[in-house]
């Protein structure tokens, strides 16, 4: 997981962001994949 948020913030960092349509796909779904481990996290920590 923090090999992933790392990948996103380093994306996210980048002065000129050029993205294709697949890219953007790609880093939406690198997103809402580590959105879901963190809830997994947090449901696992109750």
């Amino acid at each position: 997981m923090q090999t992933n948020i790392r990948e996103v913030t380093e994306k996210f960092e980048k002065t000129d962001i050029d993205l294709t349509p697949e890219g953007l796909e790609d880093m939406r779904n690198d997103c809402l994949d580590m959105l879901k481990a963190i809830l997994w996290v947090f449901d696992g920590a109750k």
